[in-house]
C-alpha cells in the first residue's frame, strides 16, 4: 500500500486517502476517457468511495518510485474507486517502500497513454511509470491499434472507468480532446513548453507563481463527478461542451489592441506646434532624470551602507569597546584605506568643487591638520548658547552632582562672568610672560582674584592655594629665568610625573608636598595667633619687642586667663611666669622652631632642672633638615617617653610636654594625636604631616614608617566623613589639595565650581604638578587612572569646555586658553606631542566655530601690510618647529570652509594670507558675477553695488586704514586685490585675470545702462565680443558667437543672458528716444540708427534660437514680449 505520505502497509489492502492510484499497461488523465469505462469487477468500500479489487496493482506515492509493469489496471479519482490488488510494489513520499499496498496519488491516477499523433509535451509513451501532474503515477504501455489489454482512466473530477481489451473509438477521440484541452490551458495561462524544463534558480516570487498554478483554483466549487454520467445518459455531448468552454477561457487573456492608424498630419504650424510640446515634455522627463541621477548620487556620496565600518567609526567616536565578536571588524575597517578621507557618518559631504579645492590645496576638511580622525570628541564641545545655564560635559562629574544633588547654577551670572574677566586678564598675561621668556608668579596671581570675589567657599581656595605656594616655593619678586630662586615653568614635572614608587623624584617630591603642607598650617596658625592677640591687647598684656616669642608668650597668657588652654585640673609647669611647655608647643606649632631652641637655651638651668635631655633633643632636631634625631637620641627619647607614660600618675605630666616630647621624637606613632590639649581640626592634621617622613623605605623601622600615602589614607578616612556637603566641599578641597591629592581635589571641586577648579589645574600644570591624559582616551570622564592606578585628569578637554562660556564674545582670550594644552609638551608628560595634537585640534576647532578669520588669522590692511592674528602671536607657546607649516595648513582649511559657506571676503583674506592669489582672483570673480546677475532695479537696495564704493562695518579698524575685511563690495575688493597683486601677476592665471577684466567690463556696461546712458552701454557691450551685437544680421557671425558659448568662463555664462537683456533694452530705449525725437533734425540718420538697432534686437533674437534650451526661460519670455511689441 502506498499512501499520500507514504505509509508502510501490510499485503492486505488498505484504501488510500483520495483513493488508489491505478497502474496498467496504458493510463490517460482526461475528463473523457471515463466515458467509454466499464464497470469494475469487484469494489470495496474506501474513505470517499468503493474500491475494486483487481489480481495484481503496483502504484506509486505522491513522489514515489517506479513499480513493475501490472497485469490489470485500475483507477481511484479524488472520490472514485480503487482497486486492491493482491501484490504490488510502491513508494511513500519519502521513498519508502511497502509490500502488497495500492497506488493512490493526490488527486488520484495521472495515467496518460500513447499517441500517434504527437500530443502534448506532457505525455509519455514509454513502458515504466509516468508522472502525472500531481505527482501520480502509472505504469503505461505503448498501445498499438490491436492492443488488448485493461486499462485504466481518471476524469477530471476524480471519476474513475474502466476498458476492456478492445480500444474503442472514445479512447481515441478522447487522448485527441486531451491534446487539445491540454494546448488551449497552456495558451490560456501563457505556459510553453520552456516551462517543463527545470530551471536553475526560481525566486520566491516565481515560486509562489508556480504553486498557484499547480494547485487548484479556489475559487472553483467542488462538482460532484457523477454529473458526468447524468450528462451522458441525458444525450449532452460533453467533450464539445468542455472544448467550448475551454475555448471561452482562452479568449479572457489580455489581447493587445491595435492603436489606429491616423492620416498623415501635413499642416506645417501644428506640425511645429506638436513638435515643441514634444520636445518640451522630452525636456521635462529629461529634467526629472536628472533630478532624479543626482538625488541618487547625493544619497550615494552621502549615505554609505559600508555598516560594519560605520559601526566601527561610531565605536571609535563615542569610546565604545567592541565586544569580543565584533573584533573582527577591525580587518574590514583597515582594508578600506578611504575611510579616513570619509565623514562623520559615511562618504564625504563635500560636493565634487570642494574635493576638488581641497585635492588642489592639499588639504582636506574631514582629517585634521595632524591626522587626527574628524570623528573624534569634540576638543573645546559645541557652543553653548548666551545665557544658558552651565552644562556638565564629563560623565563622571554628572554622576557625582546627581548623587549629591548639587545645584550648578547657584552663582550669580554677574559675579560669574567679572570673575571669568578677572581671570583671562591673568591668563593673558602669563602668555605674555611666557612670550617675553619670564617667570610668572601664577599662584598668587589667581589667589588675588579669588580673595576678591567673596564667596562662601573662597576662603578654603584662597587657602589651598597658599598651600601650593608653600609647596612649590613661588615668589613674587623673582621673575627673571636667570635668578637661582625663581621657579621656572614646568620647573616640578620630571619628579612628580615619575611613576616609580621608591625612585629618588617620587621621595622628593613627597618631601616638598609634606613640608610645603606642614609649613602652610603652621603660618596660618600664626597669622591667626596674630590675630587673636591683636582683637584682645588688654588681655593679651603683649608689651615689650612685638617679636615672635612675644607674641607666643603673649597668646599662651590670654588662653590661659579664658580657661581654654588645658582642661581643667591639668597640672602645668612655669619658668619665669610662663608655662615653658606651652610656650615651647606653640612655637613648635607655629614654625619657628629655632625660637624655641633659643628659648631653652635662654632657660637652661631651669629646663636643665626639668629635664636634662630635652635641650639636646630639640637641638639635634633643629639642625637636621630632615626634623630626624639620630639613632640614639631616637631611643633614648622613646625610652623616656614610654616611662613617663606608664609611671606618672594621670594629670600629673604636663601634657605640653609630652606633646613636645610627642613631636620631636615621634613617640606616639600608633596614636598620632594631642592627648590632653584643647586642639581643632587644622592642630589634628598639622601633627600628622609633622609626623610623616619621607625616606628609603627598606631603611625604615617597621613601626616607624608613615609617609605621604599614610598621611593621604589618614586624610580620607577621618576627614572625609566630615567636609562634605553644601558647606564642607571646601574644606575637603583643601585637605586634598595639602595631601597631595591633587588631581582628585581639581575633579571634586569642578562638580561645585569649576571656574576655580580650572584655574587652579592651570596653576599646577604651569609648574608639572598634574598628570593629564592622552587623547586616545575612550572614556568621558574628567578623572580617570591609568595603568599603574595613577590619577589623570584630562586637561585639554576641561580648558577647551571651560571656554564655551566667553569664546564667541572674545576669541582672543579663548586663544590664550587653549595654548596652555601645550604645557604639557614633550617628556616626560607627553613623549609623542599628543598633547600639541590636541591644542592645534583645539584651535582649529575654534577657527571654524567662531569664523573670526581676522582676529585669530591675521588681516591685511590696505597698503598691503599684513597683521598678525592672536594664534601666529602665540605660535612660540603651542609647540610648532615650522610655525609656517601650520598656519598655512589652518589657514588653507578654514579658507575651504569660509568660501563652501559663501563668506566671500573671508575666503579673499584667508587665501591671501595663505598666498593663494589665484584662488583669491577666483573668488573676487565669482562675487562679481553674482553681484551682475542680480535685476538692475535692485541695486538700490543692496549697498554692495551702489557705485563701488567703499563700506566699512563695524570691524575692528587697525590704526592705519581699513582691513581688508571691510570691504563689502565685491567690485572695490576686487580692485583692492589687483592693486596688491600688481607687482606679481605671474601668480595668477591669466584664464582668472582676463575673466576679472571682462567682469569689471560688464560692471561698467550695468553702471551706465543704471545711468540710462544707452549708447555708451552697448559700445562696452560691443567690445567684450561676448554677444553678436556688430553681427549686421549675418547668420554666420550669429552662429560663430554662439559656438563660443561653452569657452567662457562660468563667471560669464552666468551673465550672457543679462547681457543679452541689457542690449535689447538698451536697443529699445535708444529707439524710442530717436522715434521720440522726430524734429532734432539730420532724419536720415536717426532712421538708420533706428534700423541699426532694430537688427541688433533681431540678430540678439537669432542668437537666443541658436542657444535654444541653454538660457533660461525668463530670456525667451523677455525677448517674445519684445517682439510682440
Amino acid at each position: 500500500m502506498s499512501s499520500l505520505f507514504g505509509a508502510l502497509g501490510n499485503s492486505q489492502t488498505k484504501p488510500a486517502i483520495f483513493g488508489a492510484q491505478p497502474s496498467t499497461g496504458q493510463t490517460g488523465t482526461s475528463p473523457f476517457t471515463a466515458l467509454n469505462a466499464s464497470k469494475p469487477a469487484q469494489a470495496t468500500t474506501s474513505l470517499f468511495g468503493s474500491t475494486a479489487q483487481t489480481p495484481q496493482q503496483a502504484g506509486g506515492s505522491l513522489f514515489g518510485a517506479p513499480t513493475s509493469q501490472p497485469q490489470h489496471q485500475s483507477g481511484g479519482g479524488l472520490f472514485g474507486s480503487a482497486v486492491q490488488p493482491q501484490q504490488s510494489t510502491g513508494g511513500s513520499l519519502f521513498g519508502g517502500t511497502s509490500q502488497s499496498q495500492p497506488s493512490g496519488g493526490l488527486f488520484g491516477s495521472t495515467p496518460q497513454p500513447q499517441q500517434p499523433s504527437g500530443l502534448s509535451s506532457g505525455s509519455l509513451s514509454q513502458s515504466k511509470m509516468s508522472g502525472g501532474l500531481f505527482g501520480g503515477t502509472a505504469l503505461a504501455a505503448q498501445p498499438g491499434p490491436g492492443n488488448s489489454t485493461m486499462t485504466s482512466s481518471n476524469d477530471l473530477l476524480g471519476n474513475r472507468g474502466t476498458q476492456q481489451s478492445s480500444q474503442t473509438e472514445g479512447q481515441a477521440s478522447g487522448a485527441y480532446f486531451d491534446s487539445i484541452l491540454e494546448r488551449s490551458r497552456k495558451r490560456a495561462h501563457g505556459e510553453t513548453a520552456l516551462e517543463e524544463l527545470p530551471s536553475l534558480q526560481l525566486g520566491l516570487g516565481d515560486l509562489r507563481e508556480r504553486i498557484r498554478k499547480l494547485g487548484p483554483s479556489s475559487q472553483t466549487p467542488a462538482i460532484d463527478g457523477r454529473a458526468e454520467f447524468v450528462l451522458a445518459g441525458s444525450g449532452v455531448d460533453v467533450n464539445a461542451s468542455v472544448r467550448n468552454l475551454s475555448y471561452l477561457d482562452a479568449q479572457t487573456s489580455r489581447v493587445e489592441r491595435a492603436t489606429p492608424a491616423h492620416p498623415p498630419n501635413t499642416d506645417v504650424a501644428s506640425y511645429l506646434a506638436t513638435l515643441q510640446h514634444q520636445t518640451t515634455l522630452s525636456m521635462i522627463s529629461d529634467a526629472l532624470a536628472r533630478s532624479v541621477q543626482d538625488f541618487d548620487d547625493f544619497m550615494a556620496e552621502n549615505m554609505s551602507m559600508e555598516w560594519d565600518a560605520q559601526r566601527k567609526r561610531i565605536y571609535q567616536h563615542f569610546g565604545i569597546k567592541p565586544r569580543d565578536g565584533e573584533s573582527n571588524l577591525n580587518g574590514a575597517y583597515s582594508a578600506r584605506s578611504e575611510i579616513s578621507e570619509q565623514g562623520g557618518f559615511g562618504r564625504s559631504r563635500r560636493t565634487k568643487t570642494a574635493s576638488a579645492k581641497a585635492t588642489r590645496t592639499g588639504s582636506t576638511q574631514t582629517s585634521s591638520i595632524f591626522g587626527r580622525p574628524s570623528l573624534q570628541k569634540s576638543i573645546i564641545g559645541t557652543p553653548k548658547p548666551i545665557g544658558a545655564r552651565p552644562q556638565i560635559p564629563f560623565v563622571d562629574v554628572e554622576k557625582k552632582v546627581e548623587a549629591a544633588g548639587i545645584d550648578i547654577s547657584q552663582a550669580d551670572d554677574r559675579l560669574r562672568h567679572e570673575k571669568q574677566v578677572k581671570f583671562a586678564e591673568k591668563v593673558q598675561n602669563l602668555n605674555a610672560a611666557r612670550l617675553q621668556s619670564r617667570t610668572y608668579p601664577i599662584l598668587h596671581e589667581f589667589c588675588e582674584v579669588d580673595a576678591q570675589t567673596g564667596e562662601d567657599h573662597v576662603e578654603h581656595v584662597v587657602k589651598a592655594y597658599r598651600a601650593m605656594i608653600e609647596i612649590v616655593g613661588e615668589k613674587v619678586e623673582s621673575q627673571s629665568l636667570s635668578d637661582p630662586s625663581a621657579i621656572k615653568e614646568r620647573h616640578l614635572a620630571e619628579a612628580y610625573l615619575d611613576e616609580a614608587q621608591n625612585s629618588a623624584n617620587v621621595i622628593n617630591i613627597n618631601k616638598r608636598i609634606l613640608h610645603g603642607a606642614s609649613r602652610h598650617l603652621e603660618k596660618q596658625f600664626f597669622l591667626d595667633l596674630e590675630a587673636f592677640v591683636a582683637k584682645n591687647p588688654r588681655d593679651a598684656n603683649l608689651g615689650g619687642v612685638p617679636n615672635v616669642l612675644s607674641k607666643v608668650r603673649a597668646f599662651v597668657r590670654l588662653r590661659a586667663a579664658r580657661k581654654d588652654l588645658v582642661p581643667d585640673d591639668t597640672l602645668l609647669q612655669m619658668i619665669n611666669d610662663d608655662y615653658a611647655w606651652a610656650l615651647c608647643f606653640y612655637l613648635l606649632r607655629s614654625g619657628h622652631v629655632r625660637e624655641a631652641v633659643e628659648y631653652v637655651a635662654a632657660n637652661a638651668v631651669a629646663f636643665r632642672a626639668i629635664d636634662r635631655n630635652f635641650a639636646t633633643y630639640i637641638t639635634d632636631y633643629y639642625q637636621n633638615p630632615d626634623r630626624r634625631l639620630r639613632r640614639e637620641l631616637q631611643d633614648r627619647i622613646n625610652n623616656e617617653y614610654i616611662q613617663r607614660v606608664r609611671i606618672a600618675p594621670e594629670k600629673s605630666i604636663d601634657p605640653f610636654r609630652m606633646a613636645c616630647y610627642n613631636v620631636i621624637g615621634r613617640c606616639d606613632m600608633a596614636r598620632k594625636s594631642l592627648d590632653g590639649l584643647v586642639v581643632d581640626w587644622p592642630d589634628w592634621l598639622w601633627l600628622q604631616f609633622i609626623l610623616a617622613r619621607e625616606a628609603d623605605r627598606t631603611d625604615e623601622v617597621g613601626g616607624e614608617v608613615y609617609g605621604l600615602r599614610e598621611v593621604q589614607a589618614t586624610v580620607d578616612n577621618v576627614v572625609l566623613r566630615h567636609s562634605q556637603g553644601a558647606t564642607g566641599f571646601g574644606v575637603f578641597f583643601f585637605l586634598q589639595i595639602l595631601s597631595g591629592r591633587f588631581e582628585q581635589a581639581i575633579s571634586f571641586l569642578y562638580s561645585y565650581q569649576y571656574i576655580d577648579a580650572v584655574h587652579f589645574a592651570i596653576a599646577l600644570d604651569y609648574y608639572g604638578m598634574l598628570r593629564v591624559t592622552g587623547p586616545l582616551l575612550t572614556e568621558g570622564d574628567l578623572l580617570s587612572f591609568n595603568v599603574r592606578e595613577l590619577p589623570q585628569l584630562s586637561f585639554a578637554r576641561m580648558i577647551g569646555y571651560y571656554t564655551q562660556d566667553f569664546r564667541a564674545a572674545n576669541v582672543t582670550a579663548a586663544v590664550d586658553y587653549l595654548v596652555l594644552i601645550c604645557l604639557n609638551t614633550g617628556p616626560p608628560s607627553d613623549p609623542e606631542n599628543h598633547q600639541a595634537t590636541q591644542c592645534h585640534e583645539a584651535l582649529r576647532e575654534l577657527i571654524f566655530e567662531t569664523r573670526d578669520f581676522a582676529q585669530l588669522l591675521g588681516d591685511v590692511k590696505e597698503s598691503g601690510e599684513r597683521v598678525k592674528g592672536a594664534i601666529e602671536e602665540r605660535v612660540r607657546l603651542i609647540g610648532l618647529e615650522d610655525s609656517d607649516d601650520f598656519m598655512r595648513t589652518v589657514t588653507l582649511q578654514a579658507a575651504n570652509a569660509a568660501d563652501d559657506n559663501g563668506r566671500s571676503t573671508d575666503a579673499v583674506l584667508l587665501y591671501h594670507l595663505a598666498g593663494d592669489y589665484d584662488n583669491v582672483i577666483a573668488i573676487c570673480n565669482r562675487a562679481m558675477s553674482e553681484a551682475l546677475a542680480a535685476d538692475i532695479g535692485q541695486e538700490e537696495k543692496s549697498s554692495s553695488m551702489r557705485h563701488g564704493e567703499r563700506l566699512p562695518t563695524n570691524r575692528e579698524e587697525h590704526s592705519h586704514g581699513l582691513s581688508l575685511t571691510s570691504f563689502d563690495n565685491p567690485v572695490a575688493l576686487t580692485n583692492q586685490m589687483l592693486y596688491l597683486y600688481r607687482n606679481f601677476p605671474e601668480n595668477i592665471s591669466p584664464q582668472n585675470r582676463n575673466t576679472c577684466l571682462v567682469l569689471r567690463q560688464i560692471y561698467d556696461a550695468r553702471k551706465l545702462i543704471t545711468e540710462e546712458k544707452w549708447p555708451p552701454a552697448l559700445d562696452v557691450l560691443a567690445k567684450l565680443d561676448i554677444i553678436p551685437l556688430g553681427a549686421q544680421g549675418d547668420s554666420t557671425r550669429i552662429r560663430q558667437c554662439a559656438a563660443k558659448y561653452s569657452s567662457f568662463d562660468q563667471t560669464i555664462i552666468r551673465l550672457i543672458p543679462n547681457l543679452i537683456i541689457w542690449s535689447i533694452r538698451c536697443c529699445m530705449s535708444q529707439r524710442s528716444f530717436l522715434m521720440g525725437s522726430q524734429f532734432g533734425g539730420n532724419d536720415g540718420s536717426r532712421f538708420s540708427m533706428m534700423t541699426e538697432l532694430k537688427s541688433i534686437a533681431k540678430d540678439l533674437m537669432m542668437y537666443s534660437g541658436f542657444l535654444k534650451y541653454r538660457l533660461p526661460s525668463s530670456v525667451n519670455d523677455a525677448l517674445a514680449r519684445i517682439a510682440a511689441e
